[in-house]
């Protein structure tokens, strides 16, 4: 076999991949086209004292790499609490962050701080319902089997069972990094929703997990696939951390621990391209 032989099998393999990849691309375009996300993503003031130790403890360490998680620079964080830089500036670039991971989306709605509330997350599941698009929706937040935690305010699972039922909104699939609480999938799996995982509680800090789900989800990944990527993109962090924070090991065994006992409601099989 001549060289011009394997050069043109190659430059036609490159050429097979590069228009599979471009078809894919448009594909998953158009179906998000017809889609809408929203996320709740608020931390209420919530750090563990495990995590808050940790921080004190290796705070010239952390920062620089804080600096790059949010987005920021290591002297805006001087004097600050843990909890203090996640409220402050974790929030926000996880936010802007998502909203980048979520491109392909035809709208994108974002209810942090003041506007992580049940109204706000009514008002706009209706509005965007009415526009005849499938929401998605991300809640990144504390909770448990009974309640969010969002701006500081607890948000009951039976409030908001009360006010969004009677909207119907066109849900699609719900990415839950809120706690604990297998109750939380029944509870959007009984307003519409087509999939929902249960929030497995980890000693995750900042909340890496959601962004690795949205990208292998706007990438056309399963929802299955999609949720066990955002572990792996968690854990994979804290791997790299603790090369030069030990403590950050056992986050890493926490998370692999959580991945590996995923639980789902409805179909987990679906993907942006089939829902």
């Amino acid at each position: 076999m001549g060289w011009k032989t394997v050069a043109i099998g190659g430059m036609m393999a490159i050429l097979a991949l590069f228009s599979w990849n471009i078809y894919h691309f448009f594909r998953l375009e158009k179906h998000l086209s017809g889609r809408a996300l929203v996320i709740v993503a608020d931390n209420s003031d919530q750090v563990s004292p495990e995590a808050e130790q940790f921080y004190e403890k290796y705070k010239t360490g952390l920062l620089p790499i804080e600096a790059i998680l949010f987005r920021t620079s290591p002297g805006n964080f001087k004097g600050l609490s843990a909890v203090e830089v996640i409220d402050k500036y974790g929030e926000p670039a996880l936010g802007k962050g998502l909203l980048g991971d979520g491109q392909g989306y035809k709208q994108e709605v974002l209810l942090t701080g003041k506007t992580a509330n049940l109204d706000s997350l009514a008002q706009n599941l209706a509005r965007l319902s009415n526009e005849n698009l499938t929401v998605d929706i991300i809640v990144v937040s504390p909770g448990n089997d009974a309640a969010y935690l969002w701006n500081g305010q607890v948000v009951s699972l039976a409030d908001i069972r009360t006010k969004l039922y009677p909207l119907h909104p066109n849900l699609g699939v719900v990415y839950l990094a809120a706690g604990w609480g297998s109750q939380q999938m029944e509870v959007w799996r009984e307003l519409g929703a087509r999939v929902v995982n249960e929030p497995m509680q980890t000693e995750g800090y900042p909340p890496l997990a959601p962004g690795g789900f949205l990208t292998a989800w706007t990438n056309g990944e399963s929802f299955e696939k999609a949720v066990s990527s955002g572990y792996n993109h968690e854990i994979g962090w804290w791997k790299f951390a603790g090369a030069f924070f030990p403590e950050t090991a056992k986050w890493a065994q926490s998370e692999a621990s959580a991945a590996a006992q995923i639980n789902f409601s409805g179909d987990k099989t679906l993907s942006a391209l089939n829902n």
